[in-house]
């Protein structure tokens, strides 16, 4: 109109015939189904992204139609679980909470998690009250030197010394963060010897039991001294506080346990715990040569990543952190969304941030060689021969205890930059609040997928347009790729 205005074209009938028109015009596209259709092509043909903010306030102008009023409905139903979740995060940081007679400081409660989450000490403090063994050296070395006889007794010479090297290395994974090609992540798969040529099926009961308490035995060795101070001066008081702390914290280990598949037990960490971070900080990987563009965004370049040697994309990924808020809570309807901080990533997710446009290929290229490369180091671990590691990636195993793909590791320094909390209380709730908010969060998206699928076949229009002006497009990740998902 201003145009029009100044260039004096909006004289005369037909100048004011045609200001009229652009101004319905403008009103259809925010408005309605067909014009918000062009109006959003428009903005995507210029870069504009669908969670951006001008996107989300078009969205909010428009009228609704059938499956939108759906949408709308599922929305309530999205709200009412971050409620739920959020309710059951309070009540279950409260039962772990009120366990102690007097409140505990910030620093008790880091304590907590270190000792009996981190290093998996609830193991040890599920079974009563376990201050011998972090006060007395001597009993605890005595004790891992009983429980390395008796795995010994039950294993050939090649696979005590690969049982050994995996202990020590888990130790390592659970008090740093940092992994290797062949570290395993839990007691259930060095049992089975996963990545060995003797893996079995089914792990042996007693060799898991044993593995799983030296390992929570030698973390203790990794514990900070004021850490263990700290520890020491509440078991005086709190000593049966401490045990039920542990067995809660066992109990919750069991149940979530029971709610996964067998591919999640093998490749969860042992001594299970939901970290917290900063919900004020945001973090994502995104390749060097983009530190410029990532700075516009409102990123600091906060570390360059190691690349794996065996990652065949090569690209020198960072780590780009921002504590402006820069992530808007965008309107997310009723998707659910779940784990924004951007930690960890497999080859083929490095891949696709790299902007390779052969990215399972490349993937699958770069799996196989690291395949073949562990294969050879476990191997050399069994007969005794030094081994030279990377400590960049770690793989993943699918239900029968195959590698299915690698990711790399996320170390405590990483962590830390990423607004890493420590709360051994609130880590319990969140556990449960988690898995109550995947639960219901999967069986909704499921609804919400065949809404789409009906309003696809009932609304099928041109292309990937339907009728009502909506966009479909396909997200392809992995195996997926030749089968369309949206």
């Amino acid at each position: 109109m201003n145009k029009f205005l100044r260039e004096g074209s909006i004289k005369g009938k037909q100048g004011w015939e045609k200001a009229r028109w652009i101004a319905k015009a403008l009103v259809a596209a925010v408005s309605t189904h067909e014009g918000h259709g062009a109006i959003e092509q428009l903005l995507s043909a210029f870069g504009a992204k669908p969670e951006g903010t001008l996107q989300m306030l078009i969205a909010s102008m428009r009228k609704n139609d059938e499956f939108a009023d759906v949408v709308e409905q599922l929305a309530l139903k999205s709200v009412q679980i971050d409620a739920d979740r959020e309710n059951t995060a309070a009540d279950m940081t409260s039962v772990a909470s009120n366990l102690f007679k007097k409140k505990l400081k910030r620093e008790d409660k880091a304590m907590l998690q270190v000792v009996m989450q981190t290093n998996d000490g609830a193991l040890l403090w599920s079974k009563g009250d376990a201050r011998e063994m972090y006060l007395d050296k001597a009993a605890r070395d005595a004790k891992i030197s009983a429980l390395e006889s008796d795995l010994k007794n039950m294993s050939t010479v090649e696979d005590m010394r690969w049982y050994k090297f995996q202990i020590d290395g888990l130790v390592k994974y659970m008090t740093t963060g940092e992994g290797n090609e062949v570290q395993l992540k839990n007691a259930e798969a060095i049992a089975r010897r996963l990545g060995t040529k003797t893996a079995v099926q089914e792990a042996d009961a007693k060799v898991k039991e044993l593995i799983d308490e030296l390992v929570s035995l030698k973390a203790i060795e990794k514990l900070d001294a004021k850490v263990v101070e700290r520890l020491t001066k509440l078991s005086e008081t709190e000593a049966e506080a401490l045990t039920a702390f542990a067995k809660l914290q066992k109990s919750t280990e069991v149940e979530l346990a029971s709610r996964l598949k067998q591919t999640d037990a093998l490749n969860r960490r042992k001594g299970y715990v939901r970290e917290t971070y900063d919900d004020y900080v945001t973090s994502t990987v995104a390749p060097v040569r983009d530190k410029k563009a990532m700075e516009d965004k409102g990123y600091k370049l906060e570390k360059t990543l190691h690349t794996s040697r065996y990652d065949l994309n090569g690209t020198e990924m960072g780590l780009y952190v921002s504590r402006d808020m820069i992530r808007q809570p965008y309107n997310k309807s009723a998707v659910r969304f779940v784990g924004d901080k951007q930690q960890g990533r497999t080859f083929f997710e490095n891949a696709l941030k790299a902007g390779d446009t052969r990215a399972w290929e490349t993937a699958k290229k770069s799996i196989k060689e690291a395949k073949n490369t562990a294969s050879l180091i476990n191997e050399a671990i069994r007969n005794g021969k030094n081994v030279q590691l990377e400590n960049v990636v770690m793989p993943t195993f699918d239900a029968n205890g195959m590698i299915t793909e690698y990711h790399y590791v996320t170390t405590n320094e990483v962590k830390n930059l990423i607004g890493l909390e420590l709360d051994g209380t609130q880590a319990i709730g969140r556990s449960w609040a988690h898995a109550l908010d995947e639960e219901r969060s999967m069986g909704l998206n499921a609804v919400i997928w065949e809404e789409m699928l009906l309003d696809m076949a009932k609304n099928k229009g041109l292309g990937n347009i339907s009728k009502m002006g909506r966009e479909y497009r396909a997200i392809v990740t992995g195996k997926q790729i030749g089968r369309a998902h949206v």
